[in-house]
């Protein structure tokens, strides 16, 4: 039974969609399809996928170094605000 083909643009849809979900669904999709040793695979197709794979990881990337600026930006002001309460308290000065 010949696995099914992968798309590239699902691929880039997925990670641009923030669809974590299908992103794994999609690259052991794309494992299964590359461990066939008996598919006849079409040169454009695999340039494709290693581009559409490549473009969604700096999607991923780009989405998880965002992520991380956010939660230290909360950390910080979750320190300003425990400092503010701190020095702000009367019984304490």
């Amino acid at each position: 039974m010949k696995p099914l083909t992968p798309d590239p643009g699902a691929l880039i849809h997925a990670a641009e969609a923030c669809d974590w979900t299908r992103l794994a669904q999609l690259d052991l999709q794309l494992q299964h399809y590359l461990a066939q040793p008996d598919v006849t695979r079409e040169r454009a197709l695999l340039l494709a996928l290693r581009e559409a794979y490549r473009e969604a990881a700096a999607i991923c990337s780009a989405h998880s170094a965002q992520l991380a600026r956010e939660m230290a930006l909360l950390a910080s002001s979750r320190e300003g605000q425990q400092a503010y309460a701190l020095f702000s308290e009367p019984e304490l000065l």
